[in-house]
């Protein structure tokens, strides 16, 4: 393979890469997708994470995406990890999560978190789980700025 670099990088790399991120110093953390999350290798290392991060907060079932847009708004620094399969939502919620994770393609300036006329610039950081492989995730058109702007592990 003349001209081609061979990187081997490992589910574990890509788990310490999301741990160190989550503890730079930076202005806006990188948001993640953590595809197939319960694949047994995954899946262990997904609870060690957890364990090891300690102050993150779990997002509940929300029920409409104004408790979304609320819930972001009161966790607005915080690491929040979305267990319940958020990505699988009506768009109304993917354009509030949007606000959250995508950075406009155009400047890189953060998107505001928005609902209806009330918004804010969300400064936490987002973690999504997802049961859905990333080639699965990749078909959801209604997914595309938020895939384009996460890192899927």
């Amino acid at each position: 393979m003349k001209g081609k670099i061979q990187l081997d990088i490992t589910i574990q790399d890509r788990f310490d890469s999301m741990y160190e991120n989550l503890f730079s110093q930076r202005r806006r953390y990188t948001p993640y997708i953590i595809s197939s999350f319960l694949q047994e290798e995954k899946f262990i290392l997904y609870e060690r994470f957890k364990a090891k991060l300690g102050n993150l907060v779990v997002a509940p079932k929300l029920d409409s995406p104004k408790a979304l847009f609320e819930f972001l708004k009161r966790h607005n620094k915080d690491f929040i990890i979305f267990e319940d399969e958020i990505l699988n939502s009506r768009k109304e919620y993917i354009d509030v999560l949007s606000g959250a994770i995508c950075s406009s393609s155009d400047s890189n300036e953060p998107r505001k978190v928005q609902y209806f006329l009330d918004n804010f610039i969300f400064k936490g950081s987002i973690i999504i789980s997802s049961i859905r492989t990333k080639e699965e995730l990749l078909r959801e058109s209604k997914l595309k700025d938020i895939l384009r702007d996460c890192i899927i592990i």
